[in-house]
């Protein structure tokens, strides 16, 4: 498809456009209800499913093949350093980091300059 195409039917017929978009993601439980507009302001996209991003970013990837790809490049101009992060090698960079994490705790994910808090984690 094309840009277009997509941007007009996710306008004209979102729930659809939506759904089968969502569809292509990994889901623990796919959402029953693609957009729950709770009033006129205020909307939730896939109120009820559960997913994994951190699966989608890094272990989806993997599995598709990619683990060899270039998941990250930090290129800093103050350094003038440029280094590329792989997928595989970042998976264990993260598994590292969740084992030290404890099993409960409050995690704080910075989304597109939202915060977003969820507490009672569980890891396993």
């Amino acid at each position: 498809m094309h840009y277009s195409t997509d941007y007009k039917e996710s306008i004209e017929n979102k729930l659809d456009f939506w759904k089968r978009q969502a569809s292509k993601l990994f889901w623990k439980k796919f959402p029953d209800t693609i957009l729950n507009s709770k009033n006129e302001n205020s909307y939730e996209w896939f109120s009820d499913g559960i997913t994994n991003m951190s699966f989608l970013c890094i272990d989806a990837q993997i599995e598709q093949g990619r683990g060899h790809q270039t998941a990250i490049i930090y290129d800093s101009p103050v350094t003038n350093t440029i280094q590329k992060i792989f997928y595989k090698p970042l998976l264990y960079e993260a598994i590292g980091m969740a084992e030290n994490i404890p099993k409960y705790c409050l995690i704080c994910y910075r989304i597109s300059n939202n915060i977003v808090l969820d507490n009672k984690i569980d890891l396993d």
